[in-house]
């Protein structure tokens, strides 16, 4: 049985009070920005001002919902963004409380230091979303430098989009009979499925019924398990303890695991290292350390091939040159749902030789996109900006920049530079700047925009690095300086530059011709 944590409206410290939501182990990061005012801990139960906290939660996702593309379903965040202000506003008591007791319990630790660091936690936690919200720049939401968040997800917009928590609508307890939600209904002793107009989902013919994620759910009859009515019979299936929504599936000797890509042969280096968990029973806890003890045999690729692993043998192929088994390989995991496979793939479409297919190129760039990951965005930018499979739109490929320059990506940085250079030059050259600071700095139109500033030493300084690093079309813009620069003017430099130039097997431009 899974250890629960309460968010509750509360008097205190005892009398009327709602819950709010009840959630295995976590207090989810989404909600954590209601914990913001007059914090204190009584009987190792966490308190706070209501009223603050509504406050806060509303400007928080005022923000996410003004800052561009991390949002992935517009109008899914809308719609759960109004049901839970809503929902808030009709809470009438005066504090918040976060009772975790069940997972202190689990500690040997005292319950009371647990709950003193839950509660620093949650504070660093505000204290990062705060300032993200101060300066109006979602980079600052670091996800690796979150307390206490689960370790499913590699960024925020990854825990934002994730579809089970319906952008923070879904842990809300008083919002489990949505209007939309399918019910798990019991006759004759059998569980079904009805939808909420009654309709007959699934039939009255089921042991048990366990809601796993978003429309998924596990399935018992005659002693089996399965996903699906017609779907794959299993031995066991069983609520993974974290992240929610994912699950362990036995059939025999073999474990797998059922996440947001579907089924997959469990890694048995995961599944030692969560096996000892205390949601596991004695009998489930022995089949996953049997599991993860037996020896590897060898590798084959089928249905249940991790998408890890077929991302990584489609690294391989890629690797050696062998663009028609790396297309082959990262389609099986793309098709998934595995966002760095889609950019690989698209990637393959848009520049290799002999592959080039613009409209595949731009379709797996926008599912990669869609799905957060930062190197498809900026492939994106690059289809609008260049038509690649779609009308250009420089606006739009700017946007999508904008999100993977703030996501750290130094070739967005330079990318932006080079499309704000002719209305925002001063927009431009801190984008350049940007880049040069992440580790790819572009040298040559460091120079190039000093020069056009009127900060000809700077200039010449940057152009000097560029051919430093091998940029030998730098020569061409220092004989210019060193030949029309007022101030600069060296004609014996001037032609070491042009006769460089000339070496290098660059065109002299005619204004250099003597």
């Amino acid at each position: 049985m899974s250890q629960s944590v309460y968010l509750s409206n509360t008097t205190f410290p005892a009398g009327n009070h709602t819950i709010m939501m009840e959630r295995a182990y976590e207090m989810p990061l989404l909600l954590q920005p209601l914990l913001i005012s007059g914090g204190f801990i009584d009987n190792d139960i966490l308190y706070y001002d209501a009223r603050p906290g509504i406050e806060n939660i509303k400007r928080f996702y005022n923000f996410l919902d003004a800052t561009k593309l991390i949002i992935h379903n517009k109008p899914h965040f809308i719609a759960s963004k109004n049901k839970l202000f809503k929902y808030l506003d009709g809470l009438e008591y005066p504090y918040f409380s976060v009772d975790a007791r069940q997972v202190f319990n689990m500690e040997e630790i005292p319950p009371a230091q647990q709950a003193a660091v839950w509660q620093a936690d949650i504070a660093y936690n505000n204290a990062i979303i705060t300032s993200a919200i101060d300066n109006n720049d979602i980079s600052l939401l670091s996800y690796n430098k979150l307390k206490h968040v689960s370790m499913a997800f590699q960024s925020f917009s990854e825990l934002l989009n994730y579809v089970d928590y319906h952008y923070g609508w879904g842990p809300i307890y008083q919002a489990a009979p949505r209007e939309e939600a399918p019910s798990i209904t019991q006759r004759n002793g059998k569980w079904g499925l009805l939808a909420a107009d009654g309709t007959l989902l699934i039939d009255f013919k089921y042991e048990k019924i366990e809601h796993l994620h978003d429309d998924v759910f596990i399935l018992k009859k005659d002693g089996s398990y399965s996903l699906a009515e017609d779907g794959e019979q299993f031995d066991l299936i069983i609520h993974k303890a974290i992240p929610p929504g994912f699950a362990w599936a036995f059939k025999g000797s073999e474990v797998y695991l059922i996440d947001q890509y579907g089924i997959s042969r469990a890694n048995k280096s995961l599944v030692q290292q969560e096996a000892n968990n205390d949601i596991y029973d004695e009998e489930v806890r022995e089949k996953l350390l049997a599991y993860a003890n037996t020896p590897d045999g060898d590798m084959i690729t089928d249905a249940y091939t991790p998408v890890e692993e077929l991302y990584n043998i489609g690294v391989d192929a890629y690797n050696r040159h062998d663009y028609t088994s790396a297309i082959h390989y990262y389609t099986l995991a793309a098709q998934k749902g595995y966002a760095y496979a889609m950019n690989n793939l698209a990637f393959i479409y848009y520049m290799v030789d002999g592959y080039i297919d613009n409209e595949q190129a731009f379709y797996w760039y926008d599912q990669g996109a869609a799905a957060g990951n930062t190197n498809a965005i900026n492939g994106l930018s690059l289809c609008y900006q260049h038509g690649i499979g779609t009308q250009p739109d420089i606006e739009k490929a700017i946007d999508l920049l904008y999100l993977a320059a703030k996501d750290g990506m130094a070739s967005a940085h330079n990318n932006l530079g080079l499309l704000l250079y002719e209305n925002d030059p001063e927009q431009a050259l801190y984008h350049y700047h940007q880049a040069a600071a992440l580790g790819e700095p572009d040298y040559d139109w460091l120079g190039f925009l000093y020069k056009e500033k009127g900060d000809i030493a700077r200039a010449i300084e940057y152009f000097n690095t560029a051919i430093d690093n091998g940029y030998d079309d730098s020569h061409i813009e220092l004989a210019r300086i060193y030949l029309f620069e007022e101030g600069f003017i060296d004609n014996a430099l001037a032609k070491e530059h042009i006769a460089a130039a000339e070496k290098a097997g660059l065109e002299i431009p005619d204004d250099l011709h003597s």
